[in-house]
């Protein structure tokens, strides 16, 4: 090999690799073996373990008297690397193992690359590994729920408004409940009835061109622009609410309220004296309380850490509160104990110390766990009657109502607190407008409860993209990548990686990929370029004549 290839290619070590057929094909024409008639220039590529060269094979047919004869040279598809690339299959799929195992952004992958296999690679080209294999994945496991959404034989079309960055305008997305497969995104520029009906108008018709199957229901949020675009997109076709976001939206006031409970109990604890005593001691490897008061700090200790997690239940500064009820019921129970003179354990001072200061906070406490609570049971009735499934439509509604009425009574009672009547008020407009459209998706069979499902993938990604690009690049890239994102999954093997990008299309991927790029106005790459602008100048005089000789010759 020449020695500037070596120079380019510093971990070349001689290896060439051939591209032959294993076993030699036949002649179209008379049948015959045909046979090797020449290798192609040796090209350079870059490898995961070295740097080396392929060469093709070019096979003709050499029967002299086939009319094939010397023509018409044929050659096998390169196994290791894809059309005019210089990096072979097995570093693209490295690439993409960085990427979605590890969770890396394009400099850190570029620095693993450099650290781990000596391959230099600049930005660009790892944006277009990824882009090839978001579109690979596309390739594949698209056709599988076309497939499946036709075996179904109709679609049940979820739509759901995603906000990717606060501050930001959202993203409206459509799938479909039943396979969950996309249906399209769509920045939205406003929240307007006809914004939203566009889009899906082209959902709707993406739906009948490319699926060709009835849509059976449509479930979504219940914002009143997004019903009436609905209903006039999709007349006739039952629409469910989802009830998530309706659970959601009655329960702002309350919820609130529990965050502040949650908020409050903490802080109080945190400032306990002997709590904080006991903390620092332990972390210097003293460990002086044990047996009940130990088991007592610890409680404490561990309360005062509690922060709320995604799958907590929806009053968790409620429960926290109660559990610190608890905890003060035992200490009262021992210093009732302890005043009787019937018992005597070390720490007297602390554990009196500690009834005192947990009195105090259940006595600011008490007004709003007690309204909280009573919201509490009606969340459990509402729960009831909207997961009875073996109810119609028409009841689940009566019995919602029949709440709703229960409702209005109690709010006017005068132990009824703020934050309840709100609840209460919430629940009773909700209804009032659409309580019928909860109980919908009993009139479509297989119809979902909520439309929450892309969503969370979306969240997820999300989640996904602001660590490895950052939060303001995470919405813009959400928006052009979000559809082919679904279908990758996080935890491919390389081998299985290796078998999605080699079943590909390559060269459709780089049209792909060529037309998804946005479009560089020239302009703006003049304003740095002194002689493309004369240039430019120039040309534009030139179509000024031009247009003024055709004048002239018409008049």
């Amino acid at each position: 090999m020449a020695l500037s290839c070596e120079n380019f290619f510093p971990r070349f070590r001689g290896t060439v690799k051939e591209v032959a057929h294993i076993k030699r094909p036949r002649c179209g024409k008379c049948g015959k073996l045909i046979r090797i008639a020449s290798h192609s220039k040796a090209r350079m590529v870059v490898g995961v373990a070295e740097d080396y060269a392929t060469t093709t094979a070019y096979y003709w047919c050499g029967n002299p008297g086939c009319s094939a004869f010397k023509r018409n040279s044929v050659h096998p598809e390169n196994p290791y690397v894809p059309p005019d690339g210089a990096f072979d299959w097995e570093v693209i799929a490295t690439v993409c193992v960085i990427r979605w195992s590890n969770h890396c952004t394009y400099e850190e992958i570029i620095a693993e690359l450099v650290t781990r296999h000596s391959i230099g690679m600049c930005k660009d080209t790892v944006e277009r590994f990824l882009k090839t294999y978001e579109i690979a994945c596309e390739a594949k496991y698209r056709p599988k729920y076309i497939t499946n959404i036709r075996n179904n034989g109709r679609i049940i079309v979820a739509i759901n408004g995603i906000d990717p960055l606060k501050g930001e305008r959202g993203i409206y997305g459509a799938h479909d409940a039943l396979t969950g497969m996309p249906l399209g995104t769509k920045k939205m520029p406003n929240q307007k009835q006809e914004t939203i009906a566009e889009f899906l108008r082209t959902t709707k018709a993406r739906v009948e061109r490319e699926l060709g199957v009835p849509i059976a229901g449509i479930i979504s949020d219940a914002h009143r622009s997004q019903r009436l675009a609905i209903e006039g997109v999709f007349p006739g076709v039952p629409h469910c609410l989802c009830h998530f976001h309706f659970y959601k939206l009655v329960l702002l006031a309350p919820m609130a309220l529990d965050s502040h409970l949650l908020t409050m109990t903490r802080s109080k604890l945190r400032k306990i004296p002997d709590l904080r005593r006991f903390e620092d001691q332990r972390a210097v490897g003293k460990d002086v309380a044990g047996g009940f008061l130990g088991r007592i700090i610890d409680a404490l200790l561990a309360l005062s850490d509690w922060a709320r997690r995604p799958k907590d239940p929806a009053f968790t500064g409620l429960e926290m509160f109660r559990r610190v009820e608890g905890i003060l019921g035992v200490l009262g129970a021992a210093v009732t104990k302890l005043d009787a003179g019937v018992a005597a354990i070390p720490g007297e001072k602390v554990v009196r110390r500690l009834a005192a200061r947990l009195e105090v906070l259940v006595g600011e406490g008490q007004g709003p766990a007690a309204e909280l609570a009573r919201i509490k049971d009606s969340l459990a009735a509402l729960k009831c009657i909207l997961s009875d499934l073996e109810v119609s439509a028409k009841t689940g509604l009566r019995r919602l109502r029949s709440l709703r009425d229960k409702l209005r009574k109690a709010r006017l009672r005068p132990q009824c607190g703020a934050v309840e009547r709100e609840f209460a008020e919430a629940l009773m407009q909700f209804v009032g407008t659409k309580g019928e459209l909860l109980f919908n998706y009993k009139l479509v069979e297989g119809a979902p409860k909520t439309n929450n499902d892309q969503e969370l993938k979306i969240k997820q990604l999300k989640h996904f993209l602001r660590r490895v690009i950052g939060h303001a690049a995470a919405s813009s890239f959400l928006l052009n990548h979000g559809e082919r994102l679904i279908f990758v999954n996080p935890k491919e093997s390389v081998s299985g990686i290796l078998e999605i990008l080699k079943s590909v299309d390559y060269g459709e991927v780089q049209k792909r990929i060529a037309a998804e790029r946005n479009p560089r106005d020239r302009m703006p790459l003049l304003m740095h370029r002194p002689d493309e602008w004369n240039l430019f100048l120039k040309e534009t005089s030139l179509l000024f004549e031009v247009a003024e000789q055709r004048t002239t010759i018409i008049l």
